[in-house]
This record gives structure tokens, sequence and C-alpha cells, in this order.
């Protein structure tokens, strides 16, 4: 009897964390909330695409933004640097891509993007 009960908690111990994981998801350690503004008026851009690259050029995530330009990101490996690229031209204003440097302890950024000339 004392076998079956060990084997029993082994069994549910062991279901535990994969119904917690495909309920939820894996866990993500870290995360970073962000504005997309323009530099000059500091208006909200939407629709920019907001790629985690690693230190080894690999992108790790991707968000982009919404109109109000909050998105956010959640992120296992820590992210080097954050490409941003307009994804579509808003307003008649085209932006220029650009890169942000990011560290594992930045949790929110400001993103401002030039107009392209």
């Amino acid at each position: 009897m004392k076998t079956l009960y060990r084997v029993c908690v082994r069994l549910v111990t062991l279901t535990i964390p994969v119904v917690i994981a495909a309920c939820y998801g894996p866990p993500s350690r870290y995360s970073i909330l962000g504005h997309v503004i323009d530099k000059t008026t500091h208006a909200p851009i939407g629709s920019v695409e907001i790629d985690c690259i690693d230190s080894k050029g690999t992108v790790e995530t991707s968000a982009t933004s919404l109109a109000d330009g909050s998105f956010d990101l959640y992120y296992d490996t820590v992210c080097d640097h954050l490409q941003v690229t307009p994804l579509a031209v808003d307003g008649g204003v085209g932006y220029q891509s650009t890169t942000v440097p990011v560290s594992a302890s930045d949790t929110t950024v400001t993103v401002q993007l030039d107009e392209v000339p």
C-alpha cells in the first residue's frame, strides 16, 4: 500500500508542472513595457514592430505598438537591444527604423522615432 501511495504522489508531482505549462505557457523571466513616440511632437506612434534581439543577433520575441504607442515584451533570454521598425505610414508621415540598447534591469523604455526626411 505504501508503494502505491508513493507512486501516486510522484505521478501527481510530475503532472502538475505539465498542466501549468499547458494552461499558461512557459514562464517569462523578463519584461519590458514601453511607448513609441515621435521625437519632435511626442505624439504616440502605432503599427511599429519591436523585436527583442539577443547578443547573438537572434530575435527572441516581437511585439507591435498599439495606436497609443504602447507595447509590451515578455521574454526568457536577455535582450541586447530592441530593433524598432515602423510597419505602416501613420497619418502620411514615415519614420526611420532605429535600435535601442537595453539590459536585463530595464523594465520600461520610451522609443523616439525621427521622421523620414
